[in-house]
């Protein structure tokens, strides 16, 4: 199985970010089941994970990703808000790269809709 079919065949988001040029240049289908976006218009509109998180979670969330500039890989858990205003629970675990430099260059990421762990608590 090549790389394209076997992203293509997880059921979890994997992304990867360009972060100077702040584009998506890698993104796997089972996104569009989690966000009900496709790759085509995360790629366009490289914010929309963003502005698909709940405002509830929106400013831990973001002050969680400052950690990523230290090199701190995150693993943390907020709701979002689908396409069809369906809230959603997900599992984020993101991973920065760094050039010879020491600059941020790239980062990649998993998602996974965890809404039935969070409806058994």
């Amino acid at each position: 199985m090549n790389g394209s079919a076997k992203m293509n065949s997880i059921d979890v988001c994997l992304w990867s970010m360009d972060v100077p040029q702040q584009n998506v240049f890698q993104i796997s289908p089972s996104c569009e089941r989690i966000y009900g976006y496709s790759e085509i218009e995360f790629i366009i509109h490289p914010n929309l994970w963003r502005e698909s998180i709940h405002p509830i979670d929106l400013e831990a969330v973001e002050k969680r990703q400052q950690e990523l500039m230290w090199g701190k890989a995150i693993h943390h858990q907020y709701r979002i808000i689908d396409r069809n205003g369906k809230i959603k629970w997900v599992s984020d675990y993101t991973r920065p790269f760094f050039d010879e430099d020491g600059k941020l260059v790239r980062v990649d990421g998993v998602i996974m809709d965890i809404s039935y762990l969070m409806a058994e608590e």
